[in-house]
């Protein structure tokens, strides 16, 4: 077959050593023939067992899901031809039949199949996930029996013509990838040799070259839960018309938290790919996906589950993106932020009692929920924002309840929330982050009576009030920057943020150290705030440099850096809708 295919045609070889437990080997597309030839006699040499059923790898799954995507990444005409001792390409543990067509149809690449059979007469099902996408690519499924082991070479020969025998070969360029209008020339090489052109213009819908990824997490419940999802958000829009391929790594702290496997798929944009997620370190993990056509065009790429290693103690923990990369349908050019949203994993359990009578008025009863300690772990937390949820048991024969009420307690500046959670529990929460008054009450719950006074008492229960300290609430929950992901080149950040952030000098920094940075918009960012922020390597703000409106210039900010330890650090200048970030050292 190599010295059958045209000389200006590449090959790729993909197959597996035998003595090195089904390793995949390779020879990279080439068309040097004699070192084609050399490698495919080093791997099988020409002596009549080579050709029997034992010749060619049993497993031979990742060979050809390596060859069909590297053939995905090859313009012009595609080809696969397997040679393989398996007839099926499903195993219950890895499906591989599906990816396989898919990327067959959506690649056009014709796939053809050369398969030695030990059986004389083989089950149907043996041959039906190779025989599916070699025919409906319009390729061949060619079984060779026992008896006929030895006219591999014959038949390869015979495969040769038919791969070739194409009708037209056409090819496309775009003069400018990062342009919504884009200009294309196609040229088809018919298989006469002549050759026609064309052009056209195509303007896409939008632009697939410019995107933010955002890590988020959602949190519905007062309490910290015990599991965490976590989505890393795509923004605006990718179209579904152009395959993706991206890679970044997550990283967190691996002491507050654990990813727990399998990511978070349903309703994401990459609904329906196997994306693969890799340890590379304690609290580092890999993501990559490689040409694979989005479920939809916007939302969440991709969840992932972190499980809370929560101990007695409060604590913020963060997770983090980095070293990015994507592409869509173009190359791309990845400008890579901090960006990091924190979690709170806490477990201050602050204890309440309910002390004193209920307080009768009328037809009413107010119960006040009074607390007990303060401290813990020789912390006094409710000396800080905070945050609660509590629980009341109540006899719904006796009592109805009608609300809650802070005024005169510890909530009275807090939003104040009440359901029943059951029909004899009331729940009372407050989930935004509030400064608690002096005092020891937390709040009253009111009530209806329903039956006499006397029975009211014997009635009532406050079986739990969890609440938290500003340890971790008030910490975002999506995070403040987000990763850019630019078409070919950075001129489309200049365009459209019309700001640049230098390096600062100098850097490494001893002590002082300058930041400069550059408004050259024309006039269209007078008057608009310029944030210049300082931010440790965990993503969490440590100075705010410069917060003042800008104008057309330069702008010099000295920093001392005395008081801050040695590390990495990053600075963020912020003009509207446009960030920059540079790196900073200290020594």
């Amino acid at each position: 077959m190599v010295n059958s295919i045209d000389d200006d045609a590449e090959i790729l070889i993909v197959t597996t050593d035998t003595t090195s437990q089904g390793e995949l080997v390779t020879m990279g597309f080439t068309n040097d023939k004699p070192a084609l030839v050399d490698f495919v006699e080093d791997k099988y040499p020409p002596f009549p067992s080579s050709f029997g059923h034992d010749a060619f790898p049993h497993n031979c799954r990742d060979a050809v899901m390596y060859a069909l995507r590297e053939l995905a990444k090859q313009s012009g005409s595609k080809y696969c031809v397997v040679y393989t001792a398996e007839r099926s390409l499903d195993y219950p543990e890895r499906p591989y039949s599906i990816d396989v067509l898919q990327l067959v149809d959506r690649y056009d690449i014709q796939m053809n199949t050369i398969s030695t059979m030990p059986f004389q007469n083989p089950p149907k099902e043996y041959d039906r996930e190779l025989r599916r996408p070699s025919m409906l690519s319009g390729g061949q499924f060619i079984v060779l029996g026992p008896d006929q082991q030895n006219s591999i070479t014959d038949t390869t020969l015979h495969l040769v013509p038919s791969i070739l025998d194409s009708s037209c070969i056409i090819t496309y360029t775009a003069d400018n990838c990062t342009d919504s209008v884009r200009h294309i020339e196609i040229i088809a090489e018919l298989s006469d040799g002549s050759t026609l052109y064309a052009d056209t213009v195509v303007e896409s819908p939008h632009r697939s070259d410019t995107l933010q990824l955002v890590v988020s997490s959602v949190k519905d419940e007062v309490d910290p839960p015990e599991h965490f999802h976590v989505y890393v958000r795509l923004e605006p829009r990718v179209d579904k018309q152009l395959p993706v391929s991206l890679s970044f790594l997550i990283k967190y702290d691996p002491i507050t938290l654990r990813l727990d496997a399998p990511h978070i798929a349903s309703n994401t944009i990459l609904e329906d790919a196997g994306i693969g997620i890799y340890k590379v370190g304690d609290g580092v993990f890999k993501c990559e996906l490689e040409y694979v056509y989005p479920a939809q065009e916007s939302g969440n790429l991709i969840g992932l589950r972190f499980d809370a290693l929560a101990d007695s103690v409060s604590h913020p923990t963060f997770i983090a993106l980095d070293s990015i990369s994507f592409t869509a349908g173009c190359p791309n050019t990845v400008i890579a932020h901090p960006d990091t949203v924190y979690i709170c994993v806490c477990q201050y359990d602050l204890g309440f009692e309910v002390q004193g009578e209920p307080i009768l008025t009328g037809d009413e009863v107010l119960l006040p929920v009074v607390v007990k300690d303060t401290s813990i772990y020789g912390t006094t937390p409710l000396t800080n924002e905070m945050i609660f949820s509590t629980g009341i048991h109540f006899d719904p024969e006796y009592l109805t309840p009608i609300g809650v009420d802070g005024i005169g307690a510890m909530t009275e500046d807090a939003r104040l929330e009440w359901r029943l959670r059951a029909p004899d529990t009331l729940e009372v929460r407050a989930d935004e982050g509030f400064m608690p008054k002096d005092g020891r009450t937390l709040f009253y719950a009111r009530f209806r009576v329903k039956q006499p006074k006397a029975a009211v008492e014997s009635h009532l229960s406050v079986p739990y009030v969890r609440a938290f300290s500003d340890c971790c609430y008030g910490l975002e929950k999506t995070s403040t920057t987000s990763i850019l992901i630019d078409g070919e080149c950075e001129k489309i950040v200049r365009r459209a943020g019309e700001v640049t952030l230098a390096q600062n000098a100098p850097n490494p920094a001893r002590g002082e150290t300058s930041f400069r940075f550059t408004v050259h918009s024309k006039g269209a960012l007078d008057g608009t705030t310029a944030l210049l922020t300082l931010y440790r390597s965990d993503g969490k703000a440590i100075a705010e440099l410069y917060n003042q409106p800008a104008s057309d210039g330069e702008y010099t900010v000295p920093y001392s850096t005395a008081d801050l330890p040695a590390g990495m650090y990053y600075v963020v200048l912020t003009i509207g809708k446009d960030s920059q970030t540079r790196s900073v050292v200290l020594e």
